[in-house]
């Protein structure tokens, strides 16, 4: 059912691929219900890839719902086996948080991102070259969030840890980090500018000289 719906939705017919996944997702979830450990992550997956064929349909409350219930199916995993498991819980809660964001839940939004970041960021201490990069995703998303609920120092100081593990990746920066990364500065600053005037130079300046300047594209 998967490959079907990957093959349609390469031709551009998402209703068609989510049909195909909403098959693949009822079987599965009828499976889990005996043996979670094994159906448990297929589901898990099929409400994903759902969640995403809703969000280019720009169906985004279903789009969360699908996240929602994947992220429930992989607490689940995690309560049984977390060695298996948790590394993949933040995943699915950094995009729930995501799509929340995006539908004007930015409070609930804020909690989901929030409980990635502290999970990679305790899965980063033990295996740092594994994990710093997801940590890194996390943290320019939980700071957007904060930043659009005006919680704009906060929203800095999230920016900051993320500017600071640029140049801890293995290799080069991840594709679309630098980018994203860039772009919450930016909104940060010009936010920072109207709700805090007489702190705008100061900021500006610790980024120029202390940082050093943050391309929208390319590599370190």
């Amino acid at each position: 059912m998967h490959d079907l719906g990957d093959g349609l939705a390469h031709a551009g017919r998402y209703e068609d691929a989510a049909e195909a996944t909403v098959r693949a997702a009822v079987i599965r979830a009828s499976l889990a219900e005996t043996d979670l450990l094994t159906f448990g992550p297929g589901l898990a997956t099929s409400l994903h890839v759902l969640g995403d064929y809703r969000r280019r349909q720009n169906r985004w409350p279903e789009a969360c719902a699908c996240y929602q219930k994947a992220v429930d199916v992989r607490r689940r995993l995690t309560e049984i086996s977390p060695s298996d498991h948790e590394h993949l819980l933040p995943f699915s809660l950094h995009v729930l948080g995501a799509a929340l964001a995006v539908v004007g839940s930015h409070e609930q939004g804020r909690t989901a991102v929030g409980e990635a970041v502290s999970i990679r960021r305790r899965l980063a201490r033990s295996d740092p070259h594994q994990r710093t990069r997801d940590l890194a995703f996390s943290l320019v998303c939980l700071g957007g969030i904060l930043g659009a609920l005006d919680r704009v120092l906060e929203a800095w100081a999230v920016a900051d840890e993320a500017l600071l593990m640029r140049d801890r990746f293995p290799g080069s920066s991840p594709d679309h980090f630098e980018p994203d990364l860039a772009g919450l500065l930016s909104t940060l600053g010009f936010n920072l500018a109207r709700t805090h005037p007489g702190g705008t130079r100061a900021r500006g300046e610790d980024h120029r000289e202390g940082r050093g300047h943050v391309p929208a594209h390319g590599r370190p």
